[in-house]
């Protein structure tokens, strides 16, 4: 995920090329789908459901094999393609949640061409779909996604929403160059192409402060992709009720590193959610507590400002 840093500094080279520069080369999409929920062991439908004319979005609809409790939307990250994210089916599938992977416009088996723009166009109708199926209803950006979900949830009604590595393209360079030590005086000049770049819908700043629903936002401190102060930054603009919960390792990768805490955590904030406690047990509080105030600390960041 470092190559989203990189892109950014090439876009002041390819400024000239226009707005497109972007779509280009922070998108990778791929249609090669490698697993799928059946060598989970899960169920799915495959669906494609209507963007514009002659444009489908592909899904796969999840179904838990217990008591269902809801439906959790994964929105993605740049690259690749739905199939990338089966990998965390077990973790809520098996707790009761039907779990909808997507493909972008232009990503895996779904028609277009990639866009930033067809990011946020093509979520809209899975959100749609998902709402159609189920009460109750998660949304779980990634990355990329992150933005795209809150662009979506600004305008939709869901039960939650999560956001892990939180991204805000706008800000990227400097934030990364900052974080690493390496101040340059191109990080601002990346951050004014890409603000120039991207869409309105882009605007995390801006959409963050109309997502009302509980919001749980996952970052680690050794995230250098996407350094923890600007999550902080967004995190102080979400309105209440939010949380912020400190994993580990770098950029998105605290699922593959003790998947058996992440699924405690996460879902313990989901039940919490449901039962209308967002801290639902003492364990999950002092331990959510702990790790906020350790790791903010570390960082200078005064947390109780």
């Amino acid at each position: 995920m470092k190559r989203i840093v990189f892109c950014l500094w090439a876009c002041v080279v390819l400024w000239g090329v226009g707005c497109g520069a972007l779509d280009a080369v922070l998108l990778r999409p791929s249609p090669n789908i490698r697993l799928t929920p059946d060598d989970f062991g899960f169920k799915a439908d495959a669906l494609l459901l209507p963007l514009r004319e002659d444009v489908q979005i592909s899904i796969w609809h999840v179904h838990t094999p217990v008591q269902r409790k809801g439906i959790i939307v994964i929105v993605p990250g740049n690259d690749a393609n739905k199939s990338r994210f089966t990998v965390a089916l077990p973790i809520f599938a098996n707790d009761g949640w039907d779990v909808i992977l997507m493909d972008y416009l232009g990503f895996g088996q779904s028609g277009g061409t990639a866009t930033l723009q067809g990011l946020v166009d093509s979520t809209r109708p899975v959100f749609d779909y998902a709402a159609s199926q189920a009460d109750v209803v998660v949304g779980f950006g990634i990355s990329m996604g992150t933005p795209v979900l809150a662009r979506i949830a600004a305008d939709v009604d869901m039960t939650a929403c999560i956001f892990e590595s939180m991204l805000n393209i706008r800000q990227e360079a400097s934030l990364f160059l900052d974080h690493n030590n390496l101040g340059s005086p191109i990080g601002p000049i990346a951050d004014g192409v890409a603000t120039l770049g991207t869409p309105d819908d882009y605007d995390i700043k801006k959409w963050i402060t109309l997502v009302d629903e509980p919001k749980l936002f996952l970052h680690s401190p050794d995230d250098s992709v996407t350094p923890l102060q600007g999550v902080w930054e967004i995190f102080d603009l979400a309105p209440q009720p939010k949380q912020l919960l400190t994993t580990f390792g770098e950029h998105a990768t605290a699922v593959f590193l003790d998947p058996a805490l992440y699924r405690s955590m996460v879902n313990g904030w989901l039940d919490g959610v449901l039962a209308d406690e967002p801290e639902l047990d003492q364990r999950f509080s002092e331990l959510l507590q702990n790790e906020i105030d350790a790791a903010l600390g570390d960082l200078g960041i005064d947390i109780a400002g």
